[in-house]
């Protein structure tokens, strides 16, 4: 009795050949079939493989109707497991991802079948009947649901993936106390009095940009940026006596999902109550103008 799994050689061959038909010819009507023929059976033909090594569970037929609505669900599953961890759907992601899978669980299928008795042993046979009449009613409704099925959801499939990803690109600001935790502000100090608090700068803009953080201590009654003078350096590096109208900038590079992290010790002479503000101004921004994001502390100084 012949017991080499060739169902699951086939499912291994076509997975790795549809990455070389991707990669070399695109174009190619041959990625279409052998493409659907994957997207449709392969991933849900090895999990039934895998769940019912046996024979005499399930036969060719039901494994094939099985297969195509479980290619479905498994497609779905990793597409939409891929979709919010990696915040999109791409076609090399996909790809890869999907012929993994049929790779790992057609080798647990074939470990699974190749533990039982040579006779107990699922395989392909051939010489099947696979005409309408070879099949009672109950079958021949699977069948037919199962196309449909597999049809309306491929249109659908189909329609979601050539439509544009709206993605939101943002970037985000905040201030966090010494412990690197929201709290335990430096919000009260005498004056000459040291203080320090981290400031967070996150990227999710999609693409590298360049930005400048400014930082200003403002009084509390005084409205706009009211920058009366500069500080060239590094603000960070030291410890930074504040003034009234004083101002510094930090320019920075991130990357897509890239933080900035910085810690800023300062000290303030004046008595009265301060906004100190953190103001980000993003490539191509003048740093006099509306700040692209803030973060700001109120800072009551006393004697």
């Amino acid at each position: 009795m012949r017991s080499r799994p060739d169902d699951l050689i086939v499912a291994v061959v076509t997975s790795i050949l549809l990455i070389f038909i991707i990669e070399l010819a695109p174009d190619s009507p041959i990625r279409t079939l052998v493409g659907l023929f994957f997207i449709l059976l392969l991933p849900g033909y090895v999990s039934v493989s895998a769940l019912f090594p046996h024979k005499g569970n399930v036969d060719a037929v039901e494994r094939i109707a099985l297969g195509l609505g479980l290619s479905i669900a498994v497609y779905s599953l990793l597409g939409l497991t891929l979709y919010y961890v990696f915040s999109g759907i791409y076609l090399n992601m996909l790809e890869f991802t999907l012929t993994g899978y049929v790779i790992v669980v057609a080798f647990i299928a074939w470990e699974r079948r190749m533990k039982l008795p040579e006779d107990e042993r699922f395989v392909i046979d051939l010489d099947i009947d696979l005409s309408a009449k070879s099949l009672d009613w109950a079958d021949r409704l699977l069948v037919v649901g199962i196309v449909i099925a597999a049809s309306v959801s491929l249109i659908m499939l189909s329609l979601t993936l050539s439509a544009p990803i709206q993605r939101d690109y943002f970037t985000e600001i905040g201030l966090l106390g010494t412990t690197g935790m929201i709290g335990g502000y430096p919000m009260d100090l005498t004056a000459g009095e040291g203080g320090a608090l981290n400031v967070s700068v996150g990227s999710h803009e999609g693409v590298e940009k360049n930005y400048s953080l400014v930082v200003l201590l403002q009084p509390e009654n005084n409205t706009g940026s009211n920058i009366t003078h500069w500080r060239s350096g590094n603000p960070f590096t030291g410890v930074q006596p504040l003034e009234e109208g004083l101002a510094m900038a930090y320019n920075f590079t991130l990357q897509p999902s890239e933080y900035l992290n910085q810690t800023l010790h300062f000290s303030a002479a004046q008595n009265g109550t301060y906004k100190l503000r953190f103001m980000l101004f993003i490539e191509g921004q003048e740093l006099s103008g509306q700040p692209y994001r803030e973060a700001w502390l109120w800072i009551n100084i006393k004697s």
